[in-house]
């Protein structure tokens, strides 16, 4: 693990942040999540962009450019001594962090099996922003993991689902490919799959709706393409990866790692 605070190296044991800043007290303070792929970061401009979209409105200004800060993440790259990393910048008021460590890819039988979900009352605010302090994505994790599974699927007070705690959501109906139109983050990960899939259809969907669905996978910077065969005990069509999340799967496999 290695750890640049304001672009100099800092022991990841020693760094912290004021007590009574507005980033401890109140989470005011955005960040972003990226990955590698043979050593380079996967979309970096589309990254960053996000990440800057994500300070303005929270009303943060950046202490480096968009420039000044792809350069230093490309420096810390070459200083690094394993295969593959994933990165994590946080801005708060006057600071920003990298922090860059070993990636743990998920195990493969997430991939051939497919993953569990479990279910948590709520939806974020400021969805398309990824701010730190986030604690109702905190939670829903958290009570993924007490479950077993894999994350939690926010259902909102309306029954709509829109994203996972920290994943993006789609379905398959009919051979057509859904994501939501609205109220989720608009994820690095989520768009590669739209541009591969070329025929996906905005649109919403209740919790009741989803479970009567063919197939269902999330997409996360980290971990790619996750089909999902089970949310709360309930089968998702055959409880097997469908066809059309295996064949994008295949996709996304052969754009990142270029084979």
């Amino acid at each position: 693990m290695l750890l640049w605070v304001d672009g100099k190296p800092v022991d990841p044991e020693a760094a912290s942040v004021p007590l009574l800043s507005s980033s401890f007290m109140f989470g005011h303070g955005v960040f972003e999540t990226l990955r590698t792929y043979h050593g380079q970061v996967f979309r970096l401009p589309d990254h960053l962009e996000r990440l800057f979209d994500s300070a303005m409105a929270f009303e943060i200004e950046p202490v480096f450019s968009r420039e000044e800060l792809e350069s230093q993440l490309r420096n810390m790259l070459k200083e690094v001594g394993w295969k593959e990393s994933r990165i994590k910048i946080v801005l708060i008021a006057g600071h920003m962090m990298v922090l860059v460590q070993v990636l743990e890819e998920k195990p493969d039988y997430f991939y051939q099996n497919g993953v569990k979900l479990a279910c948590f009352e709520g939806e974020r605010p400021l969805s398309t922003v990824k701010k730190i302090g986030d604690s109702l994505c905190f939670m829903a994790n958290q009570q993924a993991k007490k479950q077993g599974v894999y994350d939690s699927l926010l259902v909102c007070h309306d029954q709509q689902v829109r994203e996972c705690s920290y994943a993006n959501l789609f379905w398959v109906k009919n051979g057509q490919l859904f994501t939501p139109q609205r109220g989720v983050l608009h994820g690095i990960t989520r768009q590669t799959v739209m541009e591969l899939a070329e025929n996906c259809e905005l649109s919403s969907i209740t919790y009741a709706e989803l479970l009567e669905v063919d197939e269902v996978f999330i997409t996360q910077t980290s971990s790619g393409i996750l089909p999902v065969v089970q949310i709360e005990g309930q089968l998702i069509g055959e409880g097997i990866p469908g066809r059309v999340t295996v064949g994008l799967m295949e996709k996304f496999r052969r754009k990142v790692w270029n084979s």
